[in-house]
């Protein structure tokens, strides 16, 4: 539960200012006087996040260094998001630490990088927010689905940004999602599914983005449509847990794509993939009914 107050600023002495937080917060983060906190400023807002012995000695265990290219240290970063570590010490000049830090900024919003001139010792903090795993998941499938509408008109101009922001979604969902595993709070294959589903829209969104999924490649309009619109209605059926969508899809798969229409053999194999991961969405929907028995048994339980 997310809890809002407002404070007013005080001041400390000639040259700081100092805020109270209600004593109910602090109870509950057991914080007392003398605790140290973490307090991260990137430019918009102020974070003040509690330190525990016990995350600052696993913390510390994280140590990266950039060796010529901060590409690869990108991906060291975001793949420490992704597994949950909320702070990275890493080697490199201060120059390097600020390109790494607009970079990571593109990836991860809330992750701020502490640069420290003069040194070759940085800090990467990942701050971390009250956000359901259900919201996240709305958001990606949301995102693709504008993407494939994008392609549907011909605006295909505008996917590079719209990727953009499916990757920072998908970061964070990756990151919530094993933090939900570790700790046991909600079913895990339930979270499982929501991962691999994840995993299954953004197949979907780099298709749409890099292979060149669009009308102006000697792709079939009617073929075109015919598959964004089964990507759609896979991935809504899935959102909605609509089982009886699911099957329909499953039966008409081979009737989606007409081959003599997509005579390119690479856009030929882009739109089948498309329609592939659309049929992966469409399984996995299947295979959550069969677990939870959502459709109550007319399927996979019927009464002999």
């Amino acid at each position: 539960m997310v809890e809002y107050d407002v404070r007013k600023v005080l001041r400390v002495g000639m040259k700081s200012v100092a805020i109270t937080i209600p004593k109910k917060w602090a109870r509950e983060l057991g914080l007392e006087p003398g605790s140290s906190v973490d307090v991260i400023f990137d430019g918009n807002r102020i974070v003040v996040k509690p330190q525990r012995r016990s995350e600052s000695e696993e913390e510390m265990n994280i140590f990266i260094e950039v060796k010529g290219s901060i590409d690869t240290a990108l991906r060291k970063l975001i793949a420490s998001y992704i597994e949950g570590v909320t702070r990275v010490r890493i080697k490199a000049s201060y120059s390097e630490a600020i390109e790494l830090g607009e970079k990571l900024k593109e990836c991860i919003p809330l992750a701020v990088v502490v640069a420290k001139p003069g040194s070759m010792y940085h800090d990467v903090i990942f701050t971390d927010y009250g956000i359901n795993l259900r919201d996240i998941l709305d958001k990606l499938a949301s995102t693709t689905l504008e993407a494939l509408s994008k392609i549907e008109r011909g605006e295909d101009s505008e996917l590079s940004k719209l990727y953009q922001d499916f990757i920072k979604s998908y970061a964070l969902c990756m990151r919530i999602a094993k933090r939900i595993l570790v700790e046991g709070a909600e079913q895990p294959l339930d979270v499982v599914d929501s991962i691999i589903f994840t995993r299954y829209l953004r197949e979907i969104i780099e298709l749409l983005t890099h292979n060149g999924v669009h009308i102006s490649n000697n792709l079939s309009y009617r073929t075109l449509l015919s598959v964004i619109d089964f990507v759609k209605t896979a991935i809504r059926s899935y959102i909605e847990n609509d089982i009886d969508t699911s099957l329909r899809l499953l039966e008409k798969a081979n009737t989606v794509i007409n081959a003599d229409e997509v005579r390119d053999p690479e856009r030929r194999r882009a739109i089948e993939k498309l329609r592939d991961s659309a049929l992966n969405i469409a399984e996995l929907s299947l295979e959550r009914c069969i677990r939870n028995k959502a459709c109550r048994c007319r399927y996979f339980y019927p009464k002999i």
